[in-house]
């Protein structure tokens, strides 16, 4: 959890964001993994960072439909267009 608070502040500091934090609710997870007796664990793994100097994000979301059958990782989209953040 050190490690990741430091990236974070990294990041900031460096005028770069993470449109999946910013647009997506928290409990939609990124990964889904099945695991042991029919259980699936259920992940936030995927980020996408971009710098605000150049990109402004006008949203992001996890595309729908892909639970099973492919990968263990969602699908993540996001939409920016050039400019500076605010």
């Amino acid at each position: 959890a050190h490690a990741l608070s430091y990236l974070v502040d990294s990041m900031a500091t460096n005028g770069m964001r993470d449109a999946v934090a910013d647009y997506v609710p928290s409990h939609k997870e990124t990964h889904r993994w099945p695991f042991f007796f029919g259980t699936t664990l259920h992940k936030r793994l995927d980020h996408i960072v971009y710098q605000t100097l150049k990109l402004k994000c006008v949203g992001c979301g996890v595309i729908p439909g892909f639970e099973s059958g492919a990968s263990d990782h969602q699908p993540v989209l996001a939409r920016f267009v050039p400019g500076r953040v605010r």
